[in-house]
């Protein structure tokens, strides 16, 4: 009897433990998709500054003929 009970004690700590382990690897996937998309808009603004940039160094250029 008590080695049945151990055995389903044990069998109930590995499942808790396996459905840890899931909910852990779904959360670690859910974050890596916000870095990823926060990469993302991190990307864009960085071509929208060194954009921003170019034509400033124009304008720069422009006025220093003038």
């Amino acid at each position: 009897m008590l080695l049945l009970l151990r055995t389903i004690i044990f069998a109930g700590t590995t499942m808790g433990f396996i459905l840890y382990l899931i909910m852990a690897m779904r959360l670690a996937e859910k974050e890596n998709e916000r870095v990823r998309q926060l990469n993302s808009r991190l990307d864009k603004a960085n071509d929208e500054l060194r954009e921003a940039n170019e034509k400033l160094e124009e304008y720069s250029r422009t006025v220093e003929k003038m």
